[in-house]
């Protein structure tokens, strides 16, 4: 009993603990190590526009992107808060299961000096900590992502989900019925050439519903008393696909590549896996020899024969035989 109660303790934590490449693990969700950032004095409203270096408002244009896989332009009669009204937007839907979504533009030169922003309109429902939406860039076209999370200045990341690499920063849950509009202020990538990326990543259970966006916006600003940006705390690579091809750029395999940080958690649990069965096995060989032992003993007591007890007297005096 013993041994059997131990096989089904090292089976569950085969199947618990152990997650499989590429597969975001069904856990819960722990809190990340957030790193404080300053946010900095000037917003785009107290800064005027001089280039707008990107601009997809309101028209879902394919052209302005390198990568639109999974994601799709959609009809939608809506007016945003600032009272823009807009008739398409992207949509990536988030119920197919285990996969990661892309929406990458193509290149963009940033200029040398003054303040540049980057600003989208978006509203999500998804599974909250399993599935969820991030933006990432790529400043050297596309061996290295940087996640865009320490440039937020308004509407950035409200949650965090669960992946193989940890908890990661992302938009995950219900944002309600309305459109919000996040805004960064990437001011410190001066004079570098840059794809923004669109992310939806879903886990292998619970589909959930999907990621809206639109008017996307990039442009450069001259701002009052500009002061200069952090540095990026959060410089890491993209969640890895699964299930869909890697969009970076000169990739010649065309396909993501994905490793487990599970090796520690396999290795232990196919362990005791092994030792289970093996002392399964002999309680068995054990269990075996014992009843073939008793089956033996008892076939030789059930087939002795009863010795007769009449004129038998002591085997030193014996009785004596009857006269005849």
């Amino acid at each position: 009993m013993l041994s059997l109660l131990f096989l089904v303790l090292s089976l569950q934590t085969v199947f618990a603990d152990v997650s499989l490449p590429g597969v975001i693990a069904e856990r819960p969700t722990p809190q990340p190590n957030w790193h404080p950032r300053e946010v900095p004095s000037q917003t785009p409203e107290s800064c005027e526009t001089s280039t707008v270096l990107f601009s997809d408002l309101n028209s879902a244009n394919q052209n302005l992107y390198n990568t639109t896989r999974n994601w799709r332009a959609i009809d939608l009669s809506e007016i945003l808060a600032d009272g823009t009204a807009i008739t398409k937007t992207w949509f990536v839907d988030a119920s197919p299961l285990n996969t990661t979504a892309y929406l990458m533009s193509t290149p963009i030169t940033l200029p040398s000096e003054g303040s540049i922003f980057f600003s989208f309109w978006h509203k999500y429902d998804t599974e909250r900590g399993y599935d969820g939406a991030m933006v990432y860039y790529t400043s050297d076209g596309g061996q290295t992502w940087h996640d865009m999370d320490s440039f937020f200045i308004r509407n950035g990341y409200d949650f965090q989900m669960f992946t193989q690499r940890g908890a990661l920063p992302a938009f995950s849950g219900n944002s309600g019925t309305s459109f919000n509009e996040t805004i960064a202020d990437i001011s410190t990538l001066h004079g570098q050439t840059i794809n923004f990326v669109f992310i939806m990543i879903t886990d292998f259970s619970i589909p959930s519903v999907g990621w809206w966006v639109n008017n996307i916006r990039l442009w450069a600003a001259t701002c009052p008393g500009q002061q200069p940006m952090p540095a990026d705390t959060y410089p890491t690579s993209p969640p890895p696909a699964t299930g869909n091809s890697n969009p970076h750029p000169g990739d010649s395999t065309g396909r993501p590549t994905t490793t487990s940080s599970n090796t520690a958690a396999t290795n232990l649990a196919v362990a005791a896996l092994i030792i289970s069965i093996l002392t399964s096995a002999f309680a068995i060989v054990m269990a075996i020899i014992g009843l073939s032992y008793f089956y033996t003993w008892r076939s030789r007591e059930v087939s002795k024969v009863a010795i007769p007890m009449t004129n038998i007297g002591s085997l030193e005096n014996p009785s004596p035989s009857p006269r005849s």
